[in-house]
C-alpha cells in the first residue's frame, strides 16, 4: 500500500497569523518609519551560513531567516508544506516522491526547482553537518520536471522527514554553491536576506525582509538581529535590561526573570542528559564491559539530585533514551533504575569489582556537576579521574576515542535520528563501535516496518538498551526560554528554541 501524506496548505496559516498580528503594537526597537526589528540572543554563535555545515538545536535560528526547508515543523511538531507542497513514499518506503512549489526564487534572482534541490541535497551530503549522515543514503536523486523530484534510498530511512524540516533541508542558491561562498554569504529564497554591512562576527547577525518573498505575512518583523551571548547570566541580564527580546533561559533563574516581568516559557526538552558509555567493550575500561558493571552504574546515579542542582528540578527523569514525547517511549520502563548505592555495590561485587575501578572522564560542560559525580560513584567505590578539555574543542575530544564515557545531552526528539547519531554501531556518538547481535537485529527490524509494527520495534530496542545498560541516561532537561513583554513566542515542540516564524510582535 502507498504510504501518502499531503501537506498542509501553508497560504491559509498565514493569512490566519496576518490577522493575528494586525493592530499588535512593536515587539521590539522600533527603526525610523515604524519598522520593526525583532532583536534576540543565541547560546552558540555560527561558523558557517553554508547548510552543507549545518547544526540544528540552537543554532536553526539562523538559518531560518535566510532559508526556506522543503518541509516545515509546525509549532506543535506536525509535518507541513513549505517548499515541498506534498510528499509520498513509494511501496517498499525507498523512495520519496516530492512535489514542489513553482512560485519561489531565490534572492539571486535564480528559480526555485527539482534542479536547485538534487544540487542542495548533493552538497549536503558530502557537507560536515549533521545532516551528512542522515542524507548518505540517498542513493540518487531524479529529477522528473520543474516541479517534481524523487529521491532514491538504499534502504527506508525512518527520519528522512524531519531531516528535510532542519537546517540541512534548507535551500540555497545552487550558483552559491558552486561559488563555494555561503558560509559568509547565505542565498536562500527565506523571509529575510543577511545585511552584511550591519554584520560583525561573533557580535551580531542583521537580516532585513525580502521583499519578494512569497510567504510574508507569516513573518511580521522587518529585521531579525541574532547576538550570540553563550554566558547564561550574560542572556539572561540582556533580556532583563531590554537589549534582546528573547533567549535561552535557565531554570535556576525562572523566578527571578518572572520576578523582573520577563515571560518564562517552558517546554519538553528535546535532549536527554546522562552518562554516555563508549566503551562497552571494555578496551580502555574492562569493566564496562560486563552489563553488571553498567547497570550498577545506573543505579549509582542519583538523577533526582542532580536535576535539582543543575535545573532546579525542571525536567524529566528517566531510565530510557527516548524522549517522552515520542511514540517510542515507553512509560513502563521508567522506574527500572531507581537510585540504590547498595544494589550497584552489589553488581559490582557480583562482576568481581567489590574493591570498584577507576575510569578518565572528560570534565562536564555543565557547572557544579562534577563533584556530584565524583560523589555519588566515588561512594559505591568507582573513582572518576576529570580530564581537562576545552570547550571550544568539546565535540572533537568526546569523539576522539580517547574516553571511555562521557557525560552530555544529546537529542532524541526524533527517535530515528537518534539511533543514527548515537545508537548504532557506525553512529558517530558511538567512536568506539561498539555493537551488538541483539541491538543490531532490533534497529534493521525498526528499518523495515511502518506504522504500530515499528513503535513496537523501537520500543523492543528501548527496553534492550535499558536491561543491557547500554547508557546512563538521567533526564530530558526542559527548555526554558525567556522573553520580554514586547513579544509574544510560541514554544516549538521538540526543540531547544522556538523557530523564527514563531515570533510576533505583543497585542
Amino acid at each position: 500500500m502507498v504510504r501518502r501524506r499531503k501537506a498542509a496548505a501553508t497560504i491559509a496559516a498565514a493569512a490566519a497569523l496576518s490577522l493575528a498580528f494586525a493592530g499588535c503594537s512593536t515587539g521590539s526597537d522600533s527603526a525610523e518609519g515604524g519598522e520593526q526589528t525583532l532583536t534576540l540572543a543565541s547560546a552558540v554563535d555560527i561558523n558557517s551560513f553554508a547548510p552543507a555545515d549545518s547544526r540544528d538545536a540552537h543554532y536553526v535560528q539562523y538559518y531560518q531567516p535566510v532559508y526556506d526547508t522543503l518541509i516545515q515543523i509546525a509549532p506543535d511538531g506536525e509535518y507541513v508544506a513549505d517548499l515541498a507542497t506534498e510528499w509520498e513514499w513509494n511501496d517498499d518506503q525507498t523512495t520519496l516522491s516530492l512535489t514542489l512549489r513553482d512560485d519561489v526564487v531565490f534572492t539571486d534572482g535564480s528559480d526555485f526547482d527539482a534542479d536547485a534541490v538534487k544540487a542542495n541535497i548533493e552538497a549536503t551530503r558530502e557537507g560536515t553537518g549533521t545532516s551528512s549522515v542522515a542524507f548518505a543514503a540517498i542513493s540518487d536523486i531524479v529529477v522528473n520536471s520543474a516541479t517534481s523530484v524523487d529521491l532514491v534510498f538504499t534502504q527506508p530511512d525512518p527520519g528522512i522527514i524531519r531531516q528535510l524540516a532542519l537546517p540541512g533541508g534548507a535551500m540555497a542558491s545552487p550558483d552559491s554553491i558552486d561559488a563555494g561562498t555561503l558560509a559568509d554569504a547565505p542565498v536562500g529564497t527565506g523571509p529575510y536576506v543577511l545585511d552584511e554591512a550591519e554584520t560583525t562576527k561573533t557580535v551580531q547577525y542583521t537580516f532585513v525582509r525580502n521583499d519578494d518573498y512569497w510567504n510574508a505575512e507569516a513573518y511580521p518583523y522587518d529585521r531579525i538581529v541574532i547576538k550570540p551571548i553563550t554566558d547564561a547570566t550574560a542572556r539572561f541580564n540582556a533580556v532583563r535590561s531590554g537589549e534582546v527580546d528573547g533567549a535561552t533561559g535557565d531554570a535556576i533563574n525562572a523566578e527571578q526573570a518572572e520576578g523582573a516581568g520577563l515571560t518564562v516559557t517552558t517546554s519538553p526538552g528535546p535532549g536527554f542528559q546522562g552518562l554516555f558509555l563508549f566503551d562497552r567493550d571494555g578496551t580502555m575500561v574492562p569493566a564496562l564491559a560486563d552489563e553488571r558493571v553498567r547497570q550498577a552504574l545506573n543505579y549509582a546515579i542519583d538523577r533526582e539530585a542532580i536535576l535539582d542542582t543543575l535545573y532546579d528540578g525542571s525536567g524529566t527523569i528517566t531510565n530510557q533514551v527516548f524522549n517522552p514525547k515520542s511514540e517510542p517511549y515507553d512509560e513502563s520502563l521508567e522506574g527500572a533504575y531507581e537510585y540504590d548505592p547498595d544494589r550497584a555495590q552489589e553488581l559490582l561485587a557480583e562482576a568481581g569489582y567489590a574493591d570498584g575501578f577507576s575510569m578518565t572522564i572528560p570534565e562536564p560542560v555543565y557547572a557544579n556537576l562534577s563533584p556530584l559525580l565524583t560523589e555519588q560513584l566515588g561512594a559505591v567505590g568507582i573513582t572518576v579521574d576529570w580530564a581537562q578539555v576545552p570547550q571550544a574543542q568539546t565535540n572533537d575530544e568526546y569523539l576522539s576515542g580517547k574516553y571511555a564515557a562521557v557525560w552530555y545531552q544529546l537529542q532524541s526528539s526524533d527517535p530515528w535520528q537518534g539511533i543514527n547519531f548515537w545508537g548504532a554501531s557506525d553512529a558517530p556518538w558511538n567512536p568506539l563501535g561498539n555493537t551488538d547481535p541483539e541491538i543490531q537485529a532490533a534497529v534493521d527490524l525498526i528499518r523495515t516496518t511502518s506504522g504500530d509494527a515499528q513503535v513496537e520495534a523501537y520500543r523492543a530496542l528501548d527496553t534492550l538498551f535499558v536491561e543491557k545498560a547500554w547508557f546512563v541516561p538521567a533526564y530530558f532537561p526542559d527548555a526554558v526560554y525567556f522573553s520580554t513583554a514586547g513579544v509574544d513566542v510560541d514554544a516549538q515542540a521538540l526543540q531547544i528554541v522556538p523557530s523564527i516564524a514563531n515570533y510576533a510582535p505583543a497585542s
